[in-house]
């Protein structure tokens, strides 16, 4: 089964999905900028350590007279210190002097055995601050963290280089910042999707509110009001709507008093017929419950029961005409949405067979397994094709098959043909069948295709019968396909 949004849902909804993307877009780029800037932030404590221990190298690497500077820079006590003082910073995991070569000279670590080995770094973070946030962002939420390293060359006395000092920072520290402003984010972001969703739904009210005045105003030329005004918002375009309209009226009124007249008269028609069926049904009743009450007076007449019997049954028949007059007049309203054919018409067999078992009638139903769904009333399309398929289960006393054939056309629409091998129709009455109270039936109503025809009318399609006495009869109905499958 289908699912269909109204105008208002889908405007609510583009809405509030233009409000999110537009809030994700300005969240990633805030938080973009938020991690570049932290990242800054972090490299100071990196560039302040750095700082002093180059500080101190080069004030060793002066005073040096031993012609041993790497043994100088790491037997020097305030350089030792300043080392292992760096690891206060809750961001710095590491400091360390290296020679021309990556070699440490000194570390953090006392640990002797370090010295002489390979400084192993993970990245610049210089060059993690230049790169773009989601690298920054795979950086920051790498499990474990990441440690990057903030790099000075260490310089001596004529300006060579001499090696290089290492600050180990980590950005675990800014993963616990950045689950921080997220959170701090949520509550404001929930906050603007809900107000923009009652904003969506305010803006609907009033932008879709011409839509339901136009409709109202269509439906009141409908009814023959051809002097409705139309109360629409002093726009251009809304205005060119509403001349339009009144300009539609006065063409139908134009177009004769007698037309507007027949139509006021039609409607009186109805309202007339509707009220006169309702005041022949409440004697009929009253009458029905006097009669049975005589019957039971009257005791064993047997002559008086059999009368009283007939007259009981003429009654009941002409309560059933009123019924089916009542059920004819009465607006039919329609719930049309994606139906299947073939489960329709698989329910239809089992009914059709149960009918058709006593006088030998065989049920075939065609219907190909991809046929696509009609835009239908599925219990009123029901009871039409039902209709059918019965009545020609009848038209065969003698046996014979009732074939139930769907098929797909072009344009569009779908058809479905119900033919039986009966006694067929003859041709003085073929442009009759439809006809309300026409019946060919001792026991029928003539109401039965009358309903058909007007089922399939309301379904916007079209219904023909072709028949010949003796050879049987087919009904073919054409229906539109559900919209969203037109073109599959």
């Amino acid at each position: 089964m289908s699912f269909r949004l109204g105008l208002k849902a889908k405007q609510v909804i583009g809405v509030t999905l233009i409000v999110t993307l537009a809030i994700g877009a300005l969240t990633t780029i805030y938080l973009g900028l938020m991690v570049r800037e932290w990242l800054k932030q972090t490299q100071a404590p990196g560039d302040l350590v750095a700082n002093m221990i180059y500080q101190r190298a080069f004030a060793v690497a002066a005073e040096d007279t031993t012609g041993d500077l790497p043994a100088a820079l790491r037997n020097d006590a305030g350089l030792r210190s300043i080392l292992e003082a760096s690891l206060y910073s809750s961001s710095v995991t590491f400091a360390a002097i290296t020679d021309a070569q990556g070699n440490i000279i000194a570390h953090n670590d006392p640990d002797p055995a370090l010295v002489g080995k390979a400084l192993v770094v993970s990245g610049q973070l210089s060059k993690l601050i230049e790169a773009g946030s989601i690298r920054q962002i795979r950086a920051i939420y790498t499990p474990g963290g990441g440690t990057y390293d903030v790099k000075k060359d260490l310089l001596i006395a004529g300006g060579n280089a001499f090696g290089a000092i290492h600050v180990g920072v980590s950005t675990l520290l800014l993963r616990k910042q950045m689950n921080e402003a997220l959170v701090l984010l949520r509550l404001p972001i929930l906050g603007v999707l809900v107000g923009t969703v009652f904003v969506a739904m305010l803006l609907a009210n009033v932008i879709l509110r011409p839509i339901s005045v136009i409709s109202s105003g269509v439906a009141r030329l409908g009814r023959g009001e051809f002097d409705a005004e139309v109360d629409l918002p002093d726009d251009a375009e809304l205005r060119d709507v509403s001349e339009s309209i009144k300009a539609i009226g006065a063409r139908l009124a134009a177009g004769g008093d007698g037309q507007q007249k027949d139509a006021k008269r039609l409607v009186a028609l109805s309202r007339l017929s509707a009220g006169i069926a309702h005041e022949i049904k409440n004697p009929l009743n009253a009458m029905s419950i006097h009669l049975e009450l005589l019957r039971t007076q009257m005791g064993g007449s047997r002559e008086a029961t059999e009368h009283l019997a007939v007259i009981m049954g003429q009654l009941r028949r002409l309560d059933e005409v009123v019924q089916n007059f009542l059920k004819f007049s009465r607006p039919e309203q329609l719930t049309l949405r994606a139906t299947s054919l073939l489960a329709m018409l698989n329910d239809i067999k089992h009914v059709a067979e149960a009918e058709g078992e006593r006088a030998g009638v065989r049920v075939v139903v065609e219907c190909p397994a991809d046929l696509p769904d009609v835009h239908a009333d599925a219990s009123s399309l029901q009871n039409a094709l039902l209709n059918l398929a019965l009545n020609g289960c009848q038209a065969m006393p003698n046996g014979g098959t009732l074939r139930i054939t769907a098929a797909r056309l072009s344009g569009g629409r779908v058809s479905v043909a119900v033919a039986d091998s009966g006694v067929g129709i003859p041709a003085d009455q073929l442009d009759k069948i439809f006809n309300l109270y026409f019946t060919t039936k001792e026991d029928g109503t003539g109401i039965g295709l009358a309903m058909v025809y007007r089922t399939v009318q309301l379904h916007d399609g079209d219904i023909k019968v072709e028949s010949a006495p003796g050879r049987g009869t087919t009904f073919t109905v054409t229906l539109p396909v559900e919209p969203a499958q037109t073109a599959q």
